[in-house]
């Protein structure tokens, strides 16, 4: 049996995140602030629930016999019944869909005396259950750090404490010390210990971690170079600390020296060590891009940015554009720029120094997380991400019915995408019969020949936008969707079938005109809005919250009848 080997400097990019009963292949995670992944440092899921691995053996982490296999050429099915995993060059953690974690190649927790002082913890390229009732999974870059969390929201680490990215080690005030061992390796982590609790996803970085809580706090540990308690050193921040001001979190991936995340309105953020080696504090991040939907993570800080049209992009930036249609990217060991990238319709291509090969079909989908793994019955039409319990699954099928829109992709609708100004638009003017327009264009940003383009100058000519400038690729807002709607159904006055005038008391609408319309909207109920105090007698509208593609298609159909 050998020793462990130290892992090479790799960063695990996918947020591994979990919210659900671990009851089967199709229960739900929440896919805010992280995202369940099915692709990962040289593996993916099939959509059958299969774990394929390839690449380097030689701690048997592709999951074959490392005495006759170093390194495995092209992917091999390894597992079955696999709704998550998360691996580096040393080892791989394993979420099956029954709820338990399962661990092969060195674990730090199946080792044995190795007569020397220490412990040997190659296991082998068994799988050997570690726990039970979990519902997300996630390892480490850096000194091989893993991370499992309980449907419960306990947050368990083990591994090596070099770095902190188990965010406890012997010295930390409270560690259990029956979590560790001792001789040559100074204390390194050799069976599951609690870490935090109420935790609703964790990212394992390189050498540290993040985790949100049920509560929305944002917790972080381990090494970093832009936290203001150690501003010079390299010291391991111990026990985790709660980081403010990221409360409006949606996404996030955490490198060895920089954290990237994407906020609710996709807005692209990053803090700790730019392109240049400048320092930013985390209370100073600083905005990148807009309309994000995902962002890489990986050893340096030149990432693969996602976005929310499923154009893909490599820099922090966005200086190179590399796809389109893609769902999900994972990326790994900057000194080779590789990266998976995860297309809609189930495609996985490999990105190494720049050239593209496709690696597997049939790959099941990221984000939304396990629903195109095991393919529901009660989906709708042929989208794996609407099903028949989900509150937008009546008007999902409206608009394709009515040929509104067709999804963005055969098999996926994404309900919870950010619909942008022209597709709002778009959707409107299809649902009105697609009429042409009688006006030249009177755009500046609006080309001859986009799916947009007479959508918006039939808009200009009902009076649903104006000026020079259009502004497609602008989110649209809750308070711009009724604004539509109320001026196609000709700008009624809120009065009811009696004659009466109504008003409702909408406490985030300060302008009268704007409270007629929302008053309209609510009386017609095409929307209830965001929160009502019954004792209070309000509503809060949420005039600014984005919509998604999911809340327009039903908003629209809400609204058919009226214009």
């Amino acid at each position: 049996m050998r020793k462990a080997s130290k892992p090479a400097a790799f960063l695990l990019a996918c947020v591994i995140l979990g919210a659900m009963l671990p009851v089967s292949a199709s229960a739900s995670v929440s896919a805010k602030g992280g995202e369940t992944c099915t692709i990962g440092y040289e593996g993916y899921i099939d959509r059958n629930g299969g774990l394929w691995l390839w690449g380097d053996n030689s701690n048997a982490s592709a999951g074959q016999d490392w005495h006759t296999v170093a390194r495995v050429q092209t992917p091999a099915r390894v597992m079955e019944n696999v709704v998550a995993f998360s691996r580096n060059d040393q080892a791989t953690i394993v979420l099956k869909n029954d709820g338990s974690v399962w661990t092969f190649g060195n674990d730090y927790m199946h080792g044995e005396d190795s007569g020397r002082g220490g412990i040997d913890y190659f296991i082998g390229h068994e799988p050997v259950k570690v726990m039970d009732g979990c519902v997300a999974v996630g390892i480490s870059g850096g000194y091989n750090t893993f991370g499992a969390l309980k449907a419960d929201g306990s947050l368990y680490t083990w591994g090596n404490t070099l770095g902190g990215g188990c965010g406890i080690d012997i010295n930390t005030p409270g560690a259990d010390p029956g979590c560790f061992s001792y001789g040559e390796d100074g204390g390194d982590i050799i069976r599951p210990c609690k870490l935090l609790d109420n935790v609703k996803s964790f990212s394992m970085g390189f050498y540290n971690g993040f985790a949100v809580k049920n509560d929305g706090t944002v917790w972080y540990w381990g090494l970093d170079q832009w936290h203001e308690k150690y501003p010079n050193n390299w010291l391991p921040l111990l026990p985790p600390v709660q980081l403010t001001g990221l409360g409006d979190m949606r996404q996030y991936s955490v490198g060895q020296s920089w954290a990237g995340v994407v906020m609710n309105d996709d807005s692209y953020w990053f803090f700790g060590l730019d392109e240049n080696d400048h320092v930013t504090k985390y209370r100073n991040k600083v905005r990148l891009l807009p309309q994000v939907a995902m962002v890489s993570g990986q050893y340096d800080n030149d990432v693969y940015v996602l976005k929310s049209d499923g154009n893909l992009f490599y820099g922090m930036r966005g200086k190179e554009w590399v796809m389109s249609d893609v769902q999900w990217v994972y990326q790994s060991e900057s000194w080779e720029n590789f990266a998976l990238i995860l297309k809609n319709d189930g495609t996985l291509y490999q990105r190494k120094n720049g050239t593209l090969s496709q690696i597997a079909s049939d790959v099941a989908l990221s984000g939304k997380p396990f629903s195109s793994i095991t393919p529901k019955a009660s989906s709708v039409g042929t989208f794996r991400d609407v099903t028949e319990s989900d509150w937008f699954a009546g008007p999902v099928r409206w608009a394709v019915e009515k040929g509104i829109t067709n999804g963005t992709s055969q098999t996926t609708f994404s309900p919870e995408q950010t619909c942008t100004v022209a597709q709002i638009l778009t959707f409107l003017w299809r649902q009105q019969g697609e009429p042409a327009p009688t006006i030249a264009n009177p755009y500046r940003d609006v080309p001859a020949g986009q799916y947009y383009t007479d959508a918006a100058i039939w808009a200009y000519e009902k009076g649903l936008a104006e000026g020079s400038t259009f502004g497609g690729d602008d989110p649209c807002t809750r308070m711009m969707v009724v604004t539509y709607l109320w001026k196609l159904a000709g700008s009624p006055k809120p009065i009811d079938e009696e004659g009466a005038y109504y008003s409702y008391p909408v406490r985030d609408i300060s302008d009268w005109g704007d409270n007629e319309i929302v008053s309209w909207a609510l009386y017609n109920k095409i929307t209830q809005g965001v929160a009502q105090n019954p004792l209070a007698d309000n509503i809060t509208f949420g005039p600014d919250l984005v919509c998604t593609r999911g809340q327009i298609v039903t908003f629209l159909y809400r609204a058919d009848s009226l214009i």
